[in-house]
C-alpha cells in the first residue's frame, strides 16, 4: 500500500453499486453506495479532490456519472464535479478486508486493555508498522509484542460471543489504533 496511487481515492463502479476506497497506508477505509444501475468504472481519483464531493453534494442526493480517460463527471441537482484520474493500479482492498460478514463480539475492560496494550508494545518494532498479535480464545483477550530482542505476552479477561463450534482467532494490528 505504499505506493503514490495509493494517496487517491479508488472510486468502482457496477452492477453491484458503487464503493469508495482510500487509505492511510495504515488504515483502510471503505463506503458501499447502493446504485439504481448505470455504467461500469474503476478509476482513482486525487484524494484532496474526492474530499471536496462532501461540500458540494448531500447523501441523499442522486448523481449522475460519467467517466472518459482523463475525468470523472458527477452531476447532482445543483452542481456538476469534474475530478482529474491518477493514471495506476490502486492496491488490491480486497485481499485485506473479509468478503463475509464477521459475527464475533469481544468485551473487555478498556482500562485493562489499553494497560496490556501499552506492556506489550515496548516490544513491537517500529519497522513492522508496530505489529501486534491480538489473539481471542476462551474468555481471554492475549495480546502479543514482539521483536528481534524477545516476545512480551499479556492477557485480559474478556466475555467473548463466539457462534457454536467456531475456533479461537488472532489479529494483527497496529499498537497506535489500540492504545
Amino acid at each position: 500500500f505504499a505506493s503514490g496511487i495509493s494517496r487517491g481515492v479508488l472510486i468502482e463502479i457496477d452492477n453491484d453499486g458503487a464503493r469508495v476506497v482510500t487509505t492511510d497506508n495504515s488504515r483502510l477505509a471503505l463506503a458501499k453506495i447502493e446504485l439504481a444501475g448505470g455504467i461500469d468504472a474503476k478509476v482513482v481519483t486525487p484524494r484532496d479532490q474526492a474530499t471536496s464531493l462532501a461540500k458540494v453534494f448531500t447523501d441523499a442526493e442522486t448523481l449522475k456519472v460519467a467517466v472518459d480517460d482523463a475525468y470523472i463527471y458527477l452531476e447532482g441537482h445543483q452542481a456538476m464535479v469534474k475530478l482529474s484520474l491518477m493514471e495506476g493500479a490502486f492496491p488490491d482492498y480486497r485481499a485485506i478486508v473479509p468478503s463475509q460478514q464477521i459475527d464475533k463480539t469481544v468485551r473487555v475492560d478498556a482500562t485493562d486493555l489499553r494497560a496490556a496494550v501499552e506492556r506489550a508494545s515496548i516490544l513491537t518494532s517500529f519497522d513492522d508498522n508496530n505489529r501486534m498479535d491480538v489473539i481471542v480464545a476462551d474468555g481471554r483477550v492475549v495480546v502479543l509484542g514482539e521483536n528481534s530482542y524477545g516476545t512480551l505476552q499479556e492477557s485480559v479477561d474478556a466475555t467473548v460471543g463466539l457462534t457454536a463450534g467456531d475456533e479461537p482467532f488472532a489479529v494483527a494490528m497496529n499498537t497506535r489504533f489500540l492504545r
